[in-house]
């Protein structure tokens, strides 16, 4: 919780910076060295159906930690999320090929009115240096939504997507 804090108020400086906010940002995935601090290197769309925006999937790294946040948009509000973060073929499924999103592991059910959620996820023993990120949610506006993040199909399973990510090309040195 308190790299999420910290992460926040590295957001916060860079955007209340004159100077830096008038500099032009660096490419997502080309995260410099950060002695510690997070360092975003990835924001990706959380999408409902075939192209409704819920909101925003950010991945941050710092030393072996990766960090992986949700953010509801709009009146959307996180009433659950479940997240996988590894090798694609050690992506829970059931016996139909579908994503087990229970078996993901990590995830919760959130208080009414929750529009930020952070995972930390310990990187220093991941097989792989590409990945899949497979973020699930269910949001809560007017309705109930259901979001993925990503763009390659997981299975035949109607909107079960998730994204490829090179741990290499945001290496903290």
């Amino acid at each position: 919780m308190k790299k999420a804090y910290l992460c926040l108020f590295y957001l916060f400086a860079l955007i209340a910076s004159p100077a830096i906010a008038s500099s032009p940002s660096p490419a997502l995935n080309e995260c410099p060295p950060t002695d510690g601090k997070p360092v975003l290197c990835s924001e990706t769309e959380l999408i409902a159906g075939p192209d409704q925006i819920m909101g925003i999937v950010s991945v941050y790294i710092a030393d072996n930690t990766l960090t992986v946040k949700y953010e509801a948009k709009g009146n959307y509000t996180l009433n659950a999320t479940n997240l996988f973060v590894g090798d694609v073929s050690d992506l829970p499924t059931n016996l139909n090929g579908s994503p087990n999103i229970e078996a993901f592991p990590h995830g919760a059910n959130h208080a009414k009115g929750t529009t930020i959620v952070s995972y930390d996820i310990d990187i220093s023993n991941l097989k792989f240096k590409k990945i899949a990120i497979a973020a699930y949610s269910i949001l809560k506006g007017i309705t109930y939504e259901t979001a993925w993040v990503g763009n390659i199909a997981l299975s035949d399973s109607a909107g079960a997507t998730y994204y490829e990510f090179d741990l290499d090309a945001c290496a903290i040195e």
